[in-house]
């Protein structure tokens, strides 16, 4: 699954995540800056989490998504909360 490919095409992503079915548009993946593990930034606006906030964008770490699908569908505009070279990613491999 490349996410980087649904990043710059401006795919929405379906993934499974702790449970939970999500809907989510991606801004950014790489490893996390002090875990180094692999992460992605996006905003979800579908599905389920356990929070129920969908107006923040999270950090979900990319060995608990599962069922990855790229959607057809595209988001057109950056998406609210968006914000470039984000802190807690380095290196980025890809973002908005």
């Amino acid at each position: 699954m490349d996410i980087c490919l649904a990043i710059k095409n401006h795919n929405y992503l379906e993934f499974l995540y702790e449970g939970y079915a999500r809907k989510v548009i991606p801004f950014a993946h790489g490893l996390h800056a002090k875990t180094r593990t692999g992460v992605m930034r996006g905003l979800q606006v579908g599905g389920a989490s356990k929070s129920g906030k969908f107006d923040v964008p999270k950090l979900f770490e990319t060995e608990k998504m599962s069922n990855i699908i790229i959607l057809e569908e595209l988001f057109a505009n950056l998406p609210d909360g968006y914000k470039k070279d984000d802190k807690h990613i380095n290196p980025i491999e890809c973002q908005l």
